[in-house]
């Protein structure tokens, strides 16, 4: 990425996604504290997140996904208390989620599919990296789609968790209040080893649009556990 890019500190928007851009993340991106968007996805970028990524507070969207970025999420990211939209999928993103997640109370869609995510998930957001997710999820407010898919994650669904984590080794049942936010839109926990009934939040929920929960050990009856719904794809 072109280090003078760093120098034009009244920059609002960058958006350099879907080119050929190798190399890493600069530190000096810090710079650039008039940001609401940086958008570097689908680029050839290596190296890690830098952790001088918390100095951008005006940021409402981040995409760093499509890369071959590794190492820790910064507890930095904390910083971004403004931001929305936070996009790592499709990464080889590992460690633990920092605590400090929990303070992204504007997050309305967190994306990090396709990383190499590992360890249990407990009642919050540490997660899908070589460690566990803590209740920290439970305190964001409301996001409409979390990706999680796609990793290692194993153990159980925190009761306040509402997402997508197919394709990984979690079990035990689905928590009962997973949509009780009636803001859940997309839930896919498909690929897993999900046992019981299903939760009971979901029935007649007008938010939801996608429900994917195959390849599981699920049991009860659809039309008494699912019941109308009226947007549902």
């Amino acid at each position: 990425m072109p280090l003078g890019i760093c120098f034009l500190t009244n920059l609002e928007y960058l958006n350099l996604n879907h080119n050929n851009i190798s190399g890493t993340i600069p530190i000096e991106i810090s710079s650039l504290i008039s940001l609401n968007l940086l958008d570097l996805s689908s680029n050839a970028l290596t190296g890690v997140v830098p952790a001088s990524i918390g100095n951008l507070i005006e940021l409402t969207v981040l995409s760093f996904s499509n890369n071959q970025l590794f190492g820790f999420i910064p507890s930095s990211i904390g910083n971004l208390i403004k931001l929305k939209l936070f996009y790592l999928y499709h990464n080889q993103i590992n460690g633990s989620i920092p605590q400090s997640i929990s303070r992204l109370i504007s997050l309305v869609d967190l994306e990090l599919s396709t990383n190499k995510l590992s360890g249990p998930i407990p009642s919050s957001i540490e997660n899908l990296l070589s460690s566990s997710i803590p209740d920290i999820i439970g305190t964001l407010k409301s996001p409409v789609n979390l990706w999680l898919s796609e990793n290692k994650l194993r153990g159980f669904i925190p009761s306040s968790i509402g997402s997508l984590l197919s394709n990984n080794s979690l079990s035990g049942s689905l928590p009962d209040n997973i949509c009780l936010g009636g803001q859940l839109q997309n839930f896919t926990a498909a690929q897993n080893e999900f046992t019981g009934r299903l939760p009971k939040s979901l029935k007649n929920s007008c938010s939801l649009h996608k429900v994917r929960l195959e390849m599981n050990q699920l049991t009860g009856y659809l039309s008494v556990d699912l019941g109308i719904y009226p947007h549902l794809d």
